[in-house]
């Protein structure tokens, strides 16, 4: 992600996202842009129009009370979504489970790096068992 991207999801949003997460955006791991790893475009999201529109959502949904500090950087494709506290510098990234309309503390982890490191070993597992994604149950 650029720079440019960055200030664009914060100006659009009107926040400050806090250094930790530009660091991880900026230097995007480059095992989540591998042919067959779809993650950054769902679950751990490089695009900024995509990660505005999905917290601009949350925010518009009278249904959802959505705190301020919670930002989302991904979703499950399910209805879910992955977020940050950006008011904490060591946020770990929250699982927003539609289920329950609320955050699940069974699916938390502990940090941005732990999480894409989660999902790098998920479409690993994926590609060793030669399946597309939607056919993983």
């Amino acid at each position: 992600m650029t720079k440019a991207d960055f200030a664009l999801i914060q100006s659009e949003l009107d926040l400050e996202l806090p250094d930790f997460y530009w660091e991880f955006v900026h230097d995007y791991p480059k095992a989540l842009h591998a042919p067959g790893c779809h993650a950054w475009q769902v679950e751990l999201l490089d695009l900024a129009h995509r990660i505005i529109t999905l917290n601009q959502q949350i925010r518009s949904f009278q249904t959802i009370d959505w705190e301020e500090e919670y930002f989302i950087i991904g979703e499950s494709g399910c209805g879910d979504y992955y977020a940050i506290d950006i008011d904490d510098n060591e946020s770990p990234v929250y699982f927003w489970n539609h289920d329950i309309g609320d955050f699940d503390d069974r699916e938390e982890i502990d940090s941005l790096d732990h999480f894409a490191e989660h999902i790098i070993q998920m479409y690993e597992y994926l590609r060793q068992m030669k399946r597309p994604w939607w056919k993983f149950w």
